[in-house]
């Protein structure tokens, strides 16, 4: 993703008012250029550590509270990159980190919010390619999967069905 766009979510932290879901956002610390062998520079971007991704967390059913706190946190974060007019387009098990209370992360009952990580494949709203959509196949919005080059979306829509499979996949599994 480019820098800008990620710049656009961390200034949301910095209005007087900021939106909901804010707090459900990666904080950007900073971006470097690296070399590699392969590809030459790339701009890599360091974001604030976290914790653990919801994938691995999974190893035990998930209580109602912490459902309803993934859900709050993840619908809060979609919400506030609607608001810089960015979509995700990768929303899966793995870009959803839970957050522990003083460090500490175990379990699920442990998470204290979640964080909606890997920002890599979000596009502007505005700039978006109405052709295609990318992301984990789990997860994708079913539509995109049946007519996946002539389709019309609505992209928070999609991040947004695309999370429905991923709260499917948590209180179901595979």
């Amino acid at each position: 993703v480019e820098e800008m766009n990620l710049r656009s979510l961390a200034n949301l932290r910095e209005r007087e008012d900021p939106p909901d879901g804010c707090n459900n956002l990666p904080v950007l610390i900073d971006s470097i250029d690296l070399r590699f062998p392969d590809v030459g520079m790339c701009r890599a971007l360091v974001m604030q550590p976290l914790g653990v991704s919801l994938q691995r967390l999974l190893v035990a059913d998930i209580s109602s509270d912490v459902f309803v706190r993934l859900v709050r946190d993840v619908v809060g974060a979609i919400g506030a990159a609607r608001e810089a007019e960015l979509c995700h387009r990768d929303i899966s098990v793995k870009n959803i980190i839970g957050v522990g209370r003083n460090g500490l992360l175990n379990r699920l009952q442990d998470v204290d919010h979640f964080v909606l990580i890997d920002w890599g494949l979000a596009t502007s709203i505005e700039e978006a390619d109405v052709g295609g959509w990318i992301g984990t196949v789990p997860f994708m919005p079913r539509h995109v999967l049946e007519r996946w080059a002539e389709m019309r979306r609505d992209l928070v829509l999609n991040d947004l069905e695309s999370f429905s499979y991923v709260m499917i996949y948590c209180l179901f599994g595979e």
